[in-house]
């Protein structure tokens, strides 16, 4: 479904960005249907880089990311439009991915309006309420902004709002790592069993083995990659 083929990255840092960093080297994997895969490895191995470009964020120096067989960097605008929706990527700090003056509501009716899931605002409405439920959230968080919640409410509104677009593909990168012991078991039970319910393939990114073995089908291991090419 999802495969990455021979995939690098470096970048350019630095005073006058004269020094390149090499932050993954040659990497292969693939993501089959409702397929639950572990990508484990210590902090600076390029992990996250990884995730970014499975997701389309960022591009490859070289190799290729594919979905269903297509070269994702060479999809004409439609079809990317629904790569976005059908590869979907939260983060280790949710509230960075949610504008600071928006308010949740509007965080997430965003995506339900962009993909033109519902007709009417009642629908959409309805949808929300439905979904948060679902999550374990109450409906009073609404008008409230990405600070005034926690850090267990943010990632689980995160996790709503990608799941919402019925996505083929979850990417999930160190999703519990900055949050409470307790509230970490229950993200990663609503994890496990939103993408088994709905067969999404999960790829967890973390350094945790207990996490990995915990969730994971099978489990990748990434060694550091992160060279000085100067």
């Amino acid at each position: 479904m999802l495969r990455a083929e021979h995939v690098s990255k470096s970048f350019c840092v630095g005073r006058g960005r004269n020094t390149k960093i090499q932050a993954v080297l040659d990497v292969s994997l693939e993501i089959n249907k409702g397929e639950h895969l572990g990508l484990v490895g210590e902090s600076g191995c390029g992990k996250s880089t990884l995730a970014r470009m499975l997701a389309g964020l960022i591009r490859p120096d070289g190799g290729t990311v594919l979905l269903d067989g297509q070269d994702i960097q060479k999809l004409p605008v439609k079809a990317r439009k629904e790569f976005r929706r059908k590869v979907q990527i939260i983060f280790q700090n949710p509230q960075q991915a949610f504008h600071p003056r928006m308010k949740l509501y509007e965080t997430l009716a965003e995506p339900i309006r962009l993909f033109h899931l519902v007709e009417t605002r009642e629908q959409e409405r309805l949808m929300l309420e439905e979904a948060m439920e679902r999550m374990g959230l109450t409906t009073d968080i609404f008008g409230r902004y990405p600070h005034e919640i926690s850090g267990g409410q943010a990632q689980r509104i995160a996790l709503l709002r990608s799941l919402m677009l019925e996505p083929k593909v979850l990417i999930a990168d160190e999703p519990t790592s900055m949050l409470d012991v307790s509230v970490q078991a229950q993200i990663l039970k609503l994890i496990r069993q939103t993408t088994e319910e709905n067969e999404i393939a999960l790829l967890l990114i973390s350094h945790d083995m207990d996490v990995i073995r915990a969730m994971s089908d099978k489990v990748i291991f990434m060694h550091e990659s992160a060279l000085n090419l100067n």
